[in-house]
């Protein structure tokens, strides 16, 4: 990860053009949708964005765009048309170093279901809270890959992920006074996870103040570059923006 930025919505059926960026080596840029609200995408050098096959009826979306060109890191923007139904979204987009494309040869694990031959992408639901397992679980088929992950809940929040299961990227409340309520989040997950092995990759995600709901969540992989990922710069300049 060299990068990362929050949007939140709360207009349906709007287009957001946002600034993305993106620093030198970025190898793939990666939107994850907490509640599959996005028609398309576009940026402003043409590239091509692909989304991840979508579960039905499951929350959760990944789009991506690998090798992509990015002709000005101060003037790289992303533009999202917003569908006109569904619920507020948040939105985490990721520009990734040292990846090589989606890991097609991951498989399915644990009582995960593999999204498609092919997609490195696989799904589940879970509802043992206050802690949900195997949401989803995924096979790298190589060492080092880098695997998102991202759903909903319907009653939350899921405020972490269990420790050592994966890093959490969804940042949306602070206090979680009211619950799921809270403004700029749906108390929903969004994660990552490097894979340094061939191990399955199991997403655990902890919703203590959760009385009830079933959580879903997609997860996708993608393969090493040659050599591992490079160690990112450390960040200067950096502004907090509120959208």
């Amino acid at each position: 990860m060299l990068l990362s930025e929050m949007h939140y919505v709360s207009a349906l059926g709007q287009t957001d053009t946002l600034n993305l960026p993106c620093p030198s080596g970025t190898t793939a840029v990666a939107l994850l949708d907490d509640v599959a609200g996005i028609n398309s995408i576009t940026d402003s050098n043409s590239n091509t964005w692909l989304q991840a096959p979508q579960p039905t009826p499951f929350w959760g979306g990944i789009w991506y765009v690998n090798s992509p060109t990015i002709s000005s890191t101060n003037s790289y923007t992303v533009t999202i048309n917003i569908k006109n139904s569904g619920n507020n979204d948040l939105f985490g987009l990721f520009c990734l170093g040292g990846t090589n494309g989606i890991d097609t040869a991951a498989t399915a694990k644990n009582s995960s279901t593999l999204d498609g031959s092919g997609s490195g992408t696989t799904y589940n639901t879970a509802s043992n809270f206050p802690t949900f397992t195997d949401a989803p679980s995924i096979g790298p088929s190589v060492a080092g890959d880098l695997v998102l992950a991202v759903g909903a809940m319907g009653v939350g929040p899921v405020n972490s992920c269990v420790a050592g299961q994966c890093v959490f990227d969804y940042v949306g409340s602070t206090t979680w006074t009211n619950g799921d309520g809270e403004s700029y989040a749906n108390g929903d997950e969004m994660a990552h996870q490097y894979a340094s092995t061939t191990a399955t990759v199991n997403f655990e995600w902890s919703a203590p103040q959760s009385s009830s709901g079933t959580l879903s969540a997609m997860a996708t992989a993608f393969k090493p570059a040659s050599g591992g990922p490079p160690a990112p710069a450390p960040p200067t300049g950096l502004q907090a923006t509120v959208q």
